[in-house]
C-alpha cells in the first residue's frame, strides 16, 4: 500500500520527485564524505544527558523531546560518535517530508510553481543542507512547524481529528523548545478566530501542553532549586557575553574558561534590571527585523550561494514580505512568523544563533518566489499596457445587440473571475422594470466565466472580451464605447449589490434632474462593513472631500447612475480601481450636479474574491491630487 502511495505521487508530481531526489542526493553525499564532520557544541551534551537518564524527564535543563531522540538511539548504538551520525542520516528523511509539506502548503496558499521553486531552493541551499546534516534538533523544528501550519489550513479533516493533531504537534514543539509554549499561546487562539472555529477549543489544548511540560520543571527544581532552569541557565550566558569583563560582571577570561562563570541568572532580572522600558521594546524590534530580514537575507540566501542566485532571491523577498501585508491569510502568516521569532527576539542583540532561524527556512523560500512572481507579472502587465496603449481596438466584440430605439440604461459590467456569480447578476439585471442593455466587459478571465458569459446571448446584450487583464477602470472604457442608453450604470460582476435598487436610483435622478446619482453605503446604517474597509472609504472620501469641496459619504461606491454624455465627458483615464477617485474627483471639480441614494450592501471577504486591496487606496489618493492639480490650473 505505502510503495502503491509512492508510485502515485512519483507519477503526480514527477517535478517535485526530481526535485527531492537531488536535495536527497546533495544530503548523502555530505554525509559520506563528511563523517569528520564535528558536532555542534550542544550536540554531545544532549547526548550525555540522554547516556545520565534514570527516568523519563530526568534531561537535566535541555528539552525534553530531543534528549529522548537521542535515548532512542542510544538503545542501539552505544557509541557517541555512532549516536551522532545517526542524528546525522535522519536529516534526510525530515528533509523529504518538509518538503513535501511546503510543496502543499505553497500550492495552497500560492500555485504550483512557486511551490516547486521554494522546494527546489531547499534542496539546493547550502545553508539548509548543512543544518539538516548537523545533527541538531533544526529538523524537527522545521517539520513539526510546517506539521502544524498544514494542520491550520486542512480543510477535509475533521474538527476532532484536527484539533487532536494540533495539540499532538504542540506538545512535540513545547518539548522540543520550551520556548515555544509561550508562542502556542498567542498563535493558536489567532489562527482559531482567523479560521472562525470557536476558540474554547483552546482552553483544554493549551492546559494539556503545558501538563506535558510540568514534570521536566518540576525535575528541574528536585535537582537545582529553579524549576526554570532551561531558561535561567542561558540568561547567565547571554549576561557574560554581553558585560564580561565590567565591574560586577565575570572577567573574559573566566567566561572563556566557563560560558557560565559567575552567579546565577534568571531571564526576568537580566531583562528588567539591567535595561529600561525603552530598551527593551528597541531591543525586542530590533530583533524581530534582524532575525526576519538579516538571517534569512546574509545566512539563508547568501551562505554558499551564486551572486547572481542571491541578486534574484533578495529582491523577491522583499517584495513578496510587502504582499503578505497586503492579504489577510497573508498577514497571518506573518503572523505566525513573528511570533516563532518573539522569544529570541529580545537576546539577538546579546546573543545569537543562526540555526532558530530555520524552521522558517520553508517560508522565507515561498516568499521570496511569490515576490518574484509578482514582480514578473508586474513587469508583464506593464509590457501589455504598452501594447494596449498601441492598438486601437478596444477588445473582441463576440456579440452585440442593435436597438432599434436607444435603450433608457446601458449597464455596464466589468468581470474578472467571476464565473461563479456573474449569470445571478445578468438574470436579475435582465428582470429589472425598464429599458435596457447589459454590455459586459471580461477582463482576461481564466476560471471559465468566458465559456458562461459565451453560452448567455440575449438581445438586449453586448459581449466584449479583453485579450488579457488590464483592470476594472479600462473595462468600463471599453463598455462605455459600446453603450447606447441615455443613462449608464456600473454594475460589478459579484453580488455584494442588489441590482433591484438601481430603481431607486434612477427615481431620484429624474425626479430632481440630475446628472449623476450615487448609491451610499453609509447614508443609513448597514451593519455588513468590514471595519478595515471602511476605514479605506474614509480615508479616500475625506482625501476627495478635502481638495475637491465635494460632500460626498461613499465615493468608492460601485452605484454611480449617470448621463451618458456625462460620462463621455468625464473622459475617464485610470485602467484600475482609482477610476472610483477620478469619476468622483471630476463630477465635483466640474460643478456637475449629483446626489446620494441610499442602498444595502453584503460584502464578500478576500479568500471569497475580493479584488481591492490597500494599494488601490494609494492610487487613489495619487489620482486624486493629480486631477485636483490639472483641474486647478
Amino acid at each position: 500500500m505505502f510503495i502503491r502511495k509512492i508510485k502515485f505521487f512519483v507519477q503526480l508530481y514527477p517535478l517535485l520527485t526530481a526535485v527531492i531526489g537531488l536535495g536527497i542526493a546533495l544530503r548523502v553525499w555530505l554525509f559520506f564524505y563528511g563523517m569528520d564532520v564535528l558536532p555542534q557544541p550542544d550536540v554531545p551534551t544532549y547526548i550525555s544527558l540522554a547516556a545520565q537518564m534514570s527516568h523519563l524527564y530526568d534531561t537535566g535543563f535541555r528539552e525534553p523531546f530531543f534528549v529522548w531522540w537521542c535515548r532512542f538511539l542510544q538503545i542501539f548504538l552505544n557509541d557517541p560518535h555512532c549516536v551522532f551520525q545517526a542524528l546525522r542520516f535522519f536529516g534526510t528523511p525530515f528533509f523529504v517530508a518538509t518538503c513535501v509539506l511546503t510543496f502543499q502548503i505553497g500550492r495552497r496558499l500560492f500555485s504550483t510553481p512557486i511551490a516547486i521553486s521554494a522546494c527546489f531552493l531547499l534542496a539546493i541551499n547550502w545553508a539548509q543542507i548543512d543544518n539538516d546534516m548537523s545533527g541538531l534538533r533544526n529538523s524537527w523544528e522545521g517539520l513539526l512547524f510546517m506539521i502544524l501550519l498544514a494542520l491550520f489550513l486542512a480543510d477535509k479533516l475533521s474538527m476532532r481529528t484536527r484539533l487532536t493533531a494540533i495539540t499532538i504537534t504542540g506538545v512535540c514543539l513545547s518539548l522540543l523548545r520550551l520556548s515555544y509554549f509561550p508562542v502556542l499561546v498567542l498563535l493558536l487562539p489567532a489562527w482559531f478566530w482567523f479560521r472562525k472555529w470557536k476558540c474554547r477549543h483552546c482552553l483544554w489544548m493549551l492546559p494539556l501542553i503545558f501538563l506535558c511540560l510540568v514534570p521536566h520543571y518540576l525535575n528541574n527544581n528536585k535537582i537545582s532549586n529553579d524549576p526554570f532552569l532551561s531558561a535561567n541557565i542561558h540568561a547567565a550566558n547571554f549576561r557574560n557575553v554581553k558585560f564580561a569583563g565590567q565591574p560586577g560582571f565575570p572577567t573574559k577570561e573566566e567566561v572563556a574558561l566557563n560560558a557560565f562563570a559567575g552567579p546565577p541568572e534568571t531571564v526576568r532580572n537580566l531583562v528588567f534590571k539591567h535595561h529600561t522600558f525603552a530598551q527593551i521594546i528597541g531591543h525586542t524590534l530590533e530583533g524581530i527585523f534582524d532575525l526576519l530580514w538579516g538571517t534569512a537575507t546574509t545566512r539563508f540566501f547568501a551562505k554558499n550561494t551564486s551572486w547572481l542566485l542571491y541578486a534574484i532571491l533578495l529582491p523577491g523577498f522583499v517584495i513578496g514580505t510587502g504582499f503578505l501585508l497586503m492579504s489577510i491569510q497573508g498577514r497571518l502568516l506573518l503572523y505566525t512568523v513573528i511570533t516563532f521569532v518573539l522569544p529570541f527576539a529580545f537576546f539577538k542583540h546579546i546573543h545569537w544563533s543562526y540555526r532558530l532561524i530555520i524552521p522558517l527556512a520553508p517560508l522565507v523560500s515561498l516568499t521570496a518566489f511569490w515576490g518574484l512572481d509578482k514582480l514578473m507579472r508586474f513587469i508583464s502587465s506593464l509590457k501589455n499596457d504598452n501594447k494596449a496603449a498601441k492598438d486601437s481596438s478596444f477588445g473582441q466584440v463576440i456579440h452585440k445587440s442593435h436597438h432599434p430605439t436607444p435603450p433608457q440604461i446601458s449597464f455596464l459590467v466589468p468581470v474578472y473571475n467571476e464565473s461563479k456569480s456573474i449569470v445571478a447578476v445578468l438574470e436579475r439585471l435582465q428582470s429589472l422594470p425598464f429599458s435596457k442593455e447589459i454590455v459586459v466587459v471580461d477582463d482576461g478571465s481564466k476560471d471559465g466565466t468566458r465559456e458562461k458569459l459565451s453560452s448567455y446571448i440575449t438581445e438586449n446584450f453586448v459581449l466584449v472580451f479583453h485579450p488579457f487583464n488590464q483592470g476594472k477602470g479600462k473595462a468600463i472604457q471599453t463598455a462605455l464605447a459600446h453603450a447606447q442608453g441615455a443613462y449608464v450604470a456600473i454594475q460589478d460582476a459579484d453580488l455584494e449589490y442588489a441590482p433591484e435598487e438601481y430603481s431607486k436610483l434612477l427615481d431620484l435622478l429624474q425626479k430632481q434632474k440630475l446628472s449623476v446619482v450615487y448609491g451610499s453605503r453609509f447614508l443609513e446604517k448597514n451593519p455588513n462593513i468590514y471595519k478595515r474597509f471602511l476605514l479605506g472609504n474614509k480615508v479616500l472620501t475625506g482625501v476627495i472631500n478635502l481638495f475637491c469641496r465635494s460632500h460626498y459619504t461613499d465615493t468608492y461606491t460601485c452605484y454611480k447612475l449617470m448621463e451618458r454624455k456625462t460620462m463621455h465627458a468625464l473622459q475617464i483615464t485610470s485602467s484600475g480601481f482609482e477610476m472610483e477617485a477620478e469619476i468622483s474627483a471630476k463630477v465635483a471639480l466640474r460643478n456637475i450636479s449629483y446626489a446620494e441614494c441610499p442602498i444595502t450592501y453584503k460584502p464578500r471577504r478576500l479568500e471569497e474574491g475580493k479584488k481591492i486591496g490597500w494599494q488601490d487606496a494609494v492610487k487613489g489618493i495619487w489620482t486624486t491630487i493629480v486631477i485636483w492639480w490639472n483641474e486647478s490650473k
